[in-house]
């Protein structure tokens, strides 16, 4: 089933103890099959993020052009210690299935990286265009909420189109588990027809 957002919309996972404090714990994986159909500022497709500035979220970002993956750890409580990581290009063009995958390992240096793919190719790690390797240890999340679509700590960063087949993994996935999501988990393209309308 594919969840279709428009203005504001999310899913809100809550908050059980297996989605708390991964980043804290020290890894974790993050992803799932989008399909843009609005250019946007800030659109989020999972975060946990309520309590500003902790927790983590994925989304795509206008870092020169819409549909730039990134993925932000926030560290010591601070804007100034945020972790992430974006892309260097557009990965996620409108009106397409884009599989985003992102990982955190608080053990390795750097610590974030971002990977995509699509209907036709396997992800692959993206080149860069922005990064902070932050400082300081990630921040709890414990009282946020896992959403889905957007945040909770500003729900104007909505998604805008449709995400499939989302998952959150408490290990830093390799590049070649991220493949075997990727394609054990094709979006239903049957819905195609439905977007947009």
């Amino acid at each position: 089933m594919s969840l279709l957002f428009a203005s504001g919309q999310y899913v809100d996972h809550g908050s059980g103890a297996s989605l708390d404090d991964l980043a804290v714990s020290g890894s974790f994986s993050v992803g799932g099959w989008v399909y843009r159909t609005v250019d946007g500022s800030g659109q989020i497709i999972i975060s946990k993020d309520g309590n500003f500035p902790s927790g983590w979220h994925l989304g795509l970002w206008n870092i020169g052009a819409y549909g730039v993956p990134r993925l932000l750890v926030w560290r010591g409580g601070a804007t100034t210690n945020t972790e992430y990581r974006a892309a260097a290009s557009v990965w996620a063009p409108l009106n397409t299935w884009t599989f985003v995958a992102a990982t955190f390992d608080d053990a390795t240096s750097p610590e974030v990286h971002i990977y995509v793919g699509s209907l036709g190719a396997l992800c692959t790690e993206v080149t860069y265009q922005m990064q902070s390797d932050g400082s300081g240890t990630p921040d709890t999340d414990a009282t946020s909420f896992l959403y889905v679509g957007n945040r909770e700590s500003d729900t104007t960063s909505f998604f805008a189109g449709r995400i499939q087949r989302g998952f959150v993994a408490n290990t830093a996935k390799t590049l070649a588990e991220l493949q075997d999501i990727q394609r054990l988990t094709p979006p239903q393209i049957g819905l195609l027809s439905e977007i947009g309308r």
